[in-house]
């Protein structure tokens, strides 16, 4: 029990500076940046818990688009 706050203010803090980054500056889609601002303050109430699995999640299906856009690329150049 005693690492949960310095997890729940770990993944709040990436999760705003993420979605903050990403509806400002773009590069993911804004739905990626809007979910990550909810789950980032999410994070820090008492239902943080599940914010922080819902943030696995996201930082999951970040990994699965940039694996998607980077093959993009590759099969272009073998071509």
């Amino acid at each position: 029990y005693n690492f949960f706050i310095p997890f729940a203010i770990g993944m709040a803090a990436f999760l705003l500076s993420l979605g903050i980054s990403v509806v400002k500056n773009g590069g993911l889609p804004k739905w990626i940046g809007w979910t990550a601002v909810v789950l980032g303050i999410a994070s820090v109430t008492p239902a943080g818990f599940f914010g922080f699995l819902a943030g696995l999640l996201l930082i999951a299906i970040i990994g699965i688009l940039g694996a998607m856009r980077s093959g993009e690329g590759t099969a272009e150049g073998t071509a």
